[in-house]
Formats: C-alpha cells, structure tokens, sequence
C-alpha cells in the first residue's frame, strides 16, 4: 500500500467521512474553489504532514501477496482532472495556492517563475483571505 487506513480516516475527517469533487464546505483545502477529488486529496493529505510511501502489508495464504496490494498505477490521458473545462490552469493555481497558505501560513513568500506565471501567481496569493504581508518576485531567466 501507499499510506494506512489511519491516514485515510485522518483526511476525511475535515470532511466528516466524504470525498469531495467541487466545491465544498469546511476548512479542508480549497473549500470553495471547484477542486477535483484528486487533486484536493492530495492536497489535504500532505497539508495534514501525512507521509505516503511503501507500507507493510501482511501476506496472504501461502506467501501469496494480499488482496490489498498495490501493483501499479495509470493515470488514463482522458482523465477528468487532465481534460475537464472546469480544471483550468487558473483554477488549479488557485487550489495550489490556497493549499499552500493553509498549510504554512507564510508572512513572507518568494516566487520564481518566468513570464506571466509569476504575476498570476502574486494575484492569487494576495487575493486570499490568507495572504501573506509580503510578495516577492524573482523572475528566472535560465541562459540559452
């Protein structure tokens, strides 16, 4: 497995037992943005300092694996979170970002980025009820 039933529990519990696909209420990561269950998943998991990673798992009969076993994982290209209109680049910013504010609750962030990315991020960070007193921006210009 990935992470322990635990962890799972720990996750749903801002959301009292419920995935969430879209917006939602609570506390939990993005609670009125258009978040994907995907995305927000992760989101709460890791702004929870959940780790995920290889977990135990007892065998099966006979050496056999168990049923619970993770094999492998593919994410298919049709995949709503990759192609629904819904999940702009700018609304998954905007779930990043608040994700990010929730989570650490910065006074002071740096942001390096190129072009227009660095202002659009500025935007959102400073639009949220979280924002941090100061922005800083440091535009990467790697060489040719």
């Amino acid at each position: 497995g990935v992470f322990t039933r635990e962890a799972v529990d720990r996750v749903l519990s801002s959301t009292r037992g419920c995935y969430r696909d879209g917006p939602g209420g609570g506390a939990c990561v993005g609670e009125a943005l258009d978040a994907p269950v995907d995305l927000w998943w992760w989101l709460e998991f890791f702004g929870l300092g959940l780790k995920c990673g290889r977990v135990a798992s007892p065998r099966g009969a006979a050496g056999d694996p168990p049923a619970t076993a993770f094999f492998g994982w593919r994410q298919h290209p049709r995949q709503k979170t990759r192609v629904h209109g819904r999940l702009s680049l700018e609304n998954l910013r905007r779930i990043k970002a608040d994700a990010l504010l929730r989570a650490y609750r910065p006074t002071r962030v740096l942001l390096t980025s190129v072009g227009r990315t660095i202002e659009f991020w500025r935007a959102d960070l400073a639009a949220h009820d979280l924002a941090p007193s100061e922005i800083e921006t440091f535009e990467w210009r790697p060489s040719k």
